[in-house]
């Protein structure tokens, strides 16, 4: 029996200024779209998952990323695959364009406390750190 092993990456925002997360809301052309949760994608066939996120956030919603930037904060596998979480801290709270509708239909920044409806992932990472990243 063949399978594949998806392996993907993404990245949320962190504004130290204001204390909230910047997140995107999933497109319907994803899985489990309108939830709130990470920027990011599969990662190609050679990539590392930090280029992987790096290459989605300007594919999707038109920021350049320093790679210096990123930070690693989850790695798990999980029914559909493995993913890495990375965090990227900015110095001010941005509104991104939104260039691909159909992956990430919107992004809003939230309090810690205020973050719900969230992509299961993201969910699973928060309630195993149980604190603000």
């Amino acid at each position: 029996m063949d399978f594949e092993i998806i392996k993907s990456a993404g990245t949320i925002f962190y504004c130290a200024e204001t204390k909230r997360y910047g997140l995107g809301k999933r497109g319907l052309g994803v899985r489990h779209p309108n939830t709130w949760g990470p920027v990011g994608g599969n990662i190609d066939m050679g990539e590392k998952s930090y280029e992987t996120v790096i290459r989605e956030v300007k594919e999707e919603i038109g920021i350049n990323l320093d790679p210096y930037l990123l930070k690693k904060i989850d790695y798990h596998i999980h029914s559909e695959g493995i993913y890495t979480l990375y965090i990227y801290e900015v110095k001010t709270e941005f509104i991104p364009l939104l260039l691909q509708i159909n992956e990430v239909s919107e992004f809003d920044w939230f309090l810690w406390n205020d973050m719900s409806n969230l992509h299961p992932g993201l969910q699973r990472t928060l309630n195993k750190r149980g604190k603000p990243l």
